[in-house]
């Protein structure tokens, strides 16, 4: 289901938006129906302005035992697959490089030549997969996650609304309400969040490793 009759209004201006080929006609029509033509400085207090209260809401959004079951998933998975489509590809980026960075075998889902299909077969029952998606849901992201449920691989899913298609295929669903402006929408949360998930991973690993020394050593007489 989903919260409110709002937030299926915003699925549904969402989708409209992103249907226009590209900023410059979305350009066109937010300023052909509001009559606006914001200069540079007042786009940039509108942008600030609607990240910072984004980023402000953000922890009491995220449902802290489905953060908690995120990180049980990462931790046992040998590896992490993250995989985002479109404008998701960013965050599916930085999640990849902050991974490589606390030394957790990752692996970015890129669909270089079309190779998703291919890509997905890669993925072990005992690894892990993260599939990034924001309205209006990337087929591509459709098609990964679907394989991934119907293989039993432990999937995890970063998107905009309860009413995702991807959150009743995932084990675990985490939802982020991202800015908007003038119908451009942001992803400062969601590289929050993934910055988040990712650090509190390394400090798992690096408490797992502290216990794993103790317990190593040699008992003192």
């Amino acid at each position: 289901g989903f919260s409110g009759f709002s937030e299926m209004q915003q699925l549904f201006r969402a989708r409209l938006f992103d249907e226009l080929p590209n900023y410059n006609e979305r350009i066109r029509a937010v300023r052909t129906a509001t009559g606006e033509t914001p200069d540079s400085t007042q786009l940039l207090w509108e942008f600030a302005s609607a990240n910072q209260e984004v980023l402000q809401q953000l922890p009491d959004r995220i449902n802290p035992e489905h953060l908690e079951q995120v990180l049980d998933i990462f931790e046992k998975a040998k590896a992490i697959h993250v995989m985002g489509a479109r404008r998701s590809f960013v965050v599916a980026s930085y999640m990849t490089y902050a991974l490589h960075h606390i030394e957790k075998p990752a692996f970015l889902m890129n669909g270089l030549g079309g190779m998703y299909s291919e890509q997905i077969k890669a993925v072990d029952t005992h690894d892990a997969l993260l599939v990034i998606s924001f309205a209006p849901y990337a087929q591509e992201s459709r098609s990964v996650a679907e394989e991934a449920n119907r293989r039993g691989i432990p999937l995890v899913v970063l998107t905009d609304s309860t009413l995702s298609p991807l959150v009743r295929l995932s084990d675990v669903a985490l939802i982020v309400h991202e800015a908007e402006v003038k119908s451009f929408r942001g992803l400062t949360a969601s590289l929050c969040l993934t910055q988040t998930l990712a650090i509190s991973l390394g400090v798992r690993q690096d408490k797992a490793l502290d216990l794993q020394k103790s317990l190593s050593q040699p008992a003192q007489p």
